[in-house]
């Protein structure tokens, strides 16, 4: 008859002690990568705004009459997709970005806060603020907020950046940000959220000045180049399709 080495007790013990340990320091690892809004943007204003349990950020400014899109995850490749059938039918030329445009989107994210207005439920523009070597990431997205936050703990690891959810209008979070502080994405959330008949002229015109007033003054506002998004008193620059798509640039 086979015998087999059963474990004496104080090795089990001993085994037990080494899983409750391993756990123990991967959770201490997972949350030394959540940080506080604070560590990302120095200055916020934080009144009503508080993080919950599940680690995202939620005020009492959650706008409820915007179109919650099932497929945002997939908004990008279809974007890509309406922006090219647009530049055919206006006889536009497509090209590959340059050496000299990847450089200038790099310096531009480098080492400064990314904020992502109307960030849906995917994580290109994380990955985007990765490449760039932004300083942290803030996606701000009032209704889809509880996916996005699962989708930025599930594939944070050591070579995250520090990021953050927050459940808030997009006009009151950004007024909570210091002057000349901050990059700004905003893909294609004028032709689904920032409607003139759904958010009215003064949103638009307040947005636009909120925008202006916490650019980073090396820093960019980035939008998908179709977009109608166009604060007074910036510089625009177009960037054509390549590693990144349809970008259009505007800085002080």
């Amino acid at each position: 008859m086979e015998k087999y080495n059963i474990p004496e007790p104080n090795s089990l013990d001993s085994m037990e002690g080494i899983i409750i340990e391993t756990n123990k320091q991967e959770n201490e690892e997972k949350e030394n990568l959540v940080v506080s809004l604070e560590e990302i943007i120095p200055g916020i204003i934080f009144g009503d705004l508080e993080k919950n349990k599940e680690g995202y950020y939620v005020s009492s400014n959650i706008p409820n009459n915007v179109k919650v899109f099932d497929n945002a995850s997939s908004s990008t490749e279809d974007l890509q997709i309406i922006t090219n059938e647009n530049r055919r039918k206006r006889g536009m030329e497509t090209k590959s970005i340059n050496e000299e445009e990847t450089r200038l989107i790099f310096n531009l994210l480098s080492d400064k806060p990314l904020i992502d207005l109307g960030a849906g439920i995917q994580t290109d523009v994380l990955d985007l603020s990765m490449q760039g070597n932004s300083s942290g990431y803030v996606g701000v997205e009032p209704n889809n907020y509880k996916k996005l936050n699962e989708l930025l703990n599930s594939g944070k690891d050591e070579k995250s950046i520090p990021s953050a959810v927050v459940a808030e209008d997009m006009l009151a979070f950004l007024r909570r940000l210091p002057d000349s502080s901050v990059n700004i994405t905003a893909f294609s959330i004028d032709q689904f959220v920032l409607s003139p008949r759904r958010v009215g002229k003064d949103y638009l015109v307040n947005l636009y000045k909120e925008i202006h007033r916490v650019l980073h003054p090396e820093g960019a506002l980035f939008v998908n180049d179709m977009s109608d998004i166009s604060p007074a008193g910036l510089k625009r620059r177009d960037i054509y399709e390549g590693e990144y798509k349809f970008l259009t640039i505007f800085t002080k």
